[in-house]
């Protein structure tokens, strides 16, 4: 079997945009899967997809909106994953199930917990999770046979929770709010300008730093006040910029690479035109203010040479720079950089350098009393070096208390300028509901005088209606009496007139009898229209 050659087959997998007129922004390789892709399209979205299965995005196994406001451009994401200890905190390792996008506005957001169907991951990273359950873990990674072990350190875990882009847990959109108290570098308007367009995870504890540059050259150090956890429904996680660092270069894109993370964390940043290591400084100063960051320029192009940097390749320690000068022969050059050397300050390198004396005692044979008492030194240097991680895992927590501190004031004057803002408003709006109340009864006290002013006018010209009917019937009867004596008289004095006399004093009588009849008549309609009318209004 040994002499055996091992065949491979090599499968070249093509993937395709499945919305028109968008293209991918960024694809990277899941930590925890060698068959998971994580895609960032231009529309925002970003979906895991499985090239084992499939291999399409139409079908992925996770599908959402890296930010959920329209406003937000995605330009990059990282997903976090470390070397974990033997011993990890439940927070350290459901940091490891985070992936962090960012907007082109400079807006950071994060997802959690994103996790391939099929995942290896260290054991104790699994024995972390099951400390702090959920019930996502529950149906996940603790449902049954739900992993194998490979050996002593490692295991697959395998679930069916976010197949085909759906599923009953969904991570949500955590965005990080940010505080920013303390001096910072002064931002001119190339920079306010510029657009974000990369980051980086810097370190994951006992301090998750992260790195974020704009186009124009500047970089932050952004700091989140709490280890991030799952979360399935919207919230938002608090975070300082702790530092800004202007690397005074105009460019269209600026990269960046971790180099190292505990105890000093570094990173390499490259563009077209400049390359640097900047090492971040945990100590402080007398004044107990963070020191500034160094920068080491590792390689730079003038604004006078035809030449630009086409690509950087990191190795062991070193760096391979690709040069291409813009000429008509466009020659290309290696130039080899060693970040490591060039990249710490020259006080750690006389601290980690050995001296000549020192290499000289390392290289001698140990004597026999040296052998001995080796088990005595060897737990020595062992019990020495947890207690240098112990403390280099302190300070970086203390400089961070010291930070919140120091900006626990502004925010606590902040909130309480809030709170008498908020009380001035409630007593405004309480005094302009009493006026509105005062402004209701006293609408309503003038309707009510409106209709009693109306009724006693209607109640005024019905009285006077009832005198003039009275007055009226009185007169009618006196009349009435008048022509009934006038008749009884004419009655009598018939047979001592003539006919002719008699027929024409008759005639002359009735036709005013008839005429004084008609005009009472109307007079008497007139009255009782009247009182008709008076009647409906005053029922």
């Amino acid at each position: 079997m040994e002499d055996a050659e091992a065949t491979w087959e090599l499968c070249a997998v093509t993937l395709f945009p499945t919305v028109p007129e968008t293209s991918f922004v960024k694809a990277s390789w899941h930590p925890l899967s060698d068959a998971h892709l994580g895609i960032l399209s231009s529309d925002g979205t970003w979906c895991l997809v499985n090239l084992t299965c499939g291999a399409s995005v139409s079908d992925p196994e996770l599908y959402f909106k890296a930010f959920e406001s329209k406003q937000e451009e995605a330009v990059d994401f990282v997903f976090s994953f470390g070397c974990l200890g033997k011993n990890p905190s439940p927070e350290e390792a459901w940091l490891q199930l985070s992936v962090f996008f960012l907007s082109s506005f400079g807006r950071v957001s994060l997802r959690s917990p994103v996790l391939p169907s099929v995942a290896a991951m260290p054991q104790a990273m699994l024995h972390a999770l099951a400390a702090d359950p959920n019930e996502w873990l529950q149906e996940s990674l603790l449902a049954g046979q739900a992993f194998d072990i490979l050996d002593s350190s490692v295991c697959v875990a395998r679930h069916r929770l976010h197949l085909h882009g759906k599923g009953p847990y969904v991570p949500a959109e955590q965005m990080l709010e940010e505080a920013r108290e303390g001096p910072q570098s002064p931002q001119s308007a190339r920079h306010a300008q510029s657009p974000f367009c990369s980051m980086q995870l810097l370190t994951q504890s006992p301090l998750v730093l992260l790195v974020r540059a704009t186009t124009s050259g500047l970089i932050q150090l952004v700091a989140l006040e709490a280890a991030p956890g799952p979360a399935f429904l919207k919230k938002g996680v608090a975070a300082s910029v702790l530092e800004e660092i202007d690397l005074m270069c105009s460019t269209t894109s600026l990269g960046m690479m971790c180099l190292s993370k505990d105890p000093f964390p570094s990173f390499l940043a490259h563009s077209n035109s400049l390359v640097a290591v900047v090492d971040v400084n945990w100590a402080r100063q007398d004044t107990g203010t963070l020191l500034p960051s160094t920068i080491t320029t590792l390689a730079e192009i003038r604004s006078q040479d035809a030449t630009e940097f086409a690509g950087l390749q990191p190795l062991a320690g070193r760096a391979l720079l690709l040069r291409v000068e813009q000429t008509p022969r466009s020659s290309m050059k290696l130039q080899l950089l060693e970040y490591v050397r060039q990249g710490r300050s020259a006080e750690r390198e006389r601290r980690e350098r050995p001296s000549s004396s020192l290499k000289r005692l390392l290289l001698a044979p140990l004597p026999q009393e040296a052998r001995e008492v080796s088990r005595e030194t060897q737990h020595l240097a062992r019990a020495t070096s947890q207690l240098r991680a112990q403390l280099a895992n302190i300070l970086p927590r203390k400089d961070l208390l010291q930070h919140l501190a120091d900006a626990l004031p502004s925010r606590f004057e902040a909130v309480s300028d809030s709170e008498s803002l908020g009380r001035r408003a409630q007593e405004a709006a309480g005094r302009c509901e009493a006026v509105r109340l005062r402004q209701e009864a006293l609408r309503q006290r003038q309707e009510r005088l409106a209709a009693a002013l109306q009724a006693e006018l209607e109640l005024m010209a019905l009285n006077a209606s009832n005198h003039a009917l009275v007055r009226l019937f009185a007169r009618f009867y006196e009349l009435r009496r008048a022509a009934n004596l006038l008749k009884s008289g004419l009655q009598k004095n018939v047979s001592k007139e003539s006919s002719g006399t008699a027929c024409v004093r008759a005639n002359a009588t009735r036709s005013c009898w008839a005429s004084t009849a008609d005009h009472l008549r109307l007079q008497a309609a007139e009255a009782e229209a009247t009182v008709d009318l008076a009647a409906a209004r005053w029922p």
